[in-house]
């Protein structure tokens, strides 16, 4: 009966001690806990830094990749009567007869236009028909600037382009060139020029030029030159250097070219070819000359006020 005793006074004891500690710990449990208008977000660099080590990528060191801007600043246009090719392991693209291609202020029409997609450079020529003629030969436009061509490239990136027998109309003249190089300011530098009133493919005479420089919308400059008729240099009749200017600006000084003449008594002749100097805005002169074939000539000064 004593030994019954102490066992439910043993097991009251162990029930109560057990109480005491499980009530304990939920008190503690309780207090580590915070009241709900108490909560606050943590700042994001602190939740960043608490998520993530310190060698591994941050929130904050992402890199946002740009968004990759076009290959041309504006849309290049283009069509064909024929076909057009794309070849897409090149990234070339072909386009055959009447083609026409704009970009930006330039239009370029071409029997045949060849287009590298990569490094924007454009190759234009011309075509032949059925009895071997060349035909759609290529045509660049640029604002006042306009030329012909047996064939040419063009960087769209650089502005930088090869003319093979280029064909220009500059104020009354013709300017003919077999190679020319256009640069970004659109001057076309070009060697062996020819600079004529005449409009046929083959002119029948024009100053040979050495060294020329078209401006566009301005002069072409020129360094040597001496007459040809009927494809016979006559070197005696050159010059060291000069300019053609444009008419369709303000009176400035510069060449009046020759027109071809025939006299029975006197021969061929070059007549009222000369220089116009433009002193002011209402005083000027000119100085003409003829020459004839026969080894006669003859000169006249005017002046206008």
């Amino acid at each position: 009966m004593i030994f019954d005793t102490k066992i439910l006074l043993f097991r009251s004891l162990y029930l109560f001690v057990v109480l005491f500690a499980v009530m304990g710990h939920g008190t503690v449990l309780g207090q580590d806990v915070p009241e709900i208008d108490s909560l606050a977000l943590a700042p994001a660099d602190s939740i960043a830094a608490s998520i993530f080590p310190s060698d591994s990528i941050a929130a904050d060191s992402l890199n946002i990749v740009p968004k990759k801007e076009s290959a041309f600043k504006t849309r290049v246009i283009y069509k064909a009567a024929d076909s057009v090719k794309f070849d897409m392991r090149t990234n070339w693209v072909y386009l055959y007869k009447e083609t026409q291609v704009n970009y930006d202020d330039i239009e370029l029409k071409a029997y045949k236009t060849e287009f590298d997609m990569t490094t924007k450079i454009i190759y234009a020529s011309g075509g032949r028909d059925s009895i071997d003629n060349y035909i759609e030969i290529p045509e660049f436009k640029q604002r006042s600037t306009s030329y012909v061509s047996d064939s040419m490239s063009y960087n769209f990136d650089t502005q930088r382009g090869i003319i093979h027998r280029i064909v220009t109309q500059q104020g009354e003249g013709y300017l003919h060139a077999t190679k020319a190089k256009r640069y970004p300011d659109g001057h076309i530098h070009m060697g062996g020029g020819k600079y004529t009133t005449c409009d046929h493919d083959h002119p029948h005479f024009y100053l040979f030029l050495k060294e020329a420089v078209m401006i566009p919308g301005d002069m072409v400059a020129f360094r040597y030159a001496h007459m040809v008729l009927l494809d016979v240099p006559l070197l005696p009749l050159f010059l060291p250097f000069g300019f053609f200017p444009q008419t369709n600006k303000d009176a400035v000084s510069g060449i009046i070219p020759p027109t071809i003449g025939m006299e029975i008594s006197r021969g061929l002749s070059l007549e009222r070819g000369g220089y116009y100097i433009a002193f002011k805005d209402h005083l000027d002169a000119q100085i003409l000359g003829d020459i004839y074939s026969t080894g006669s000539w003859r000169t006249n000064l005017s002046e206008d006020t």
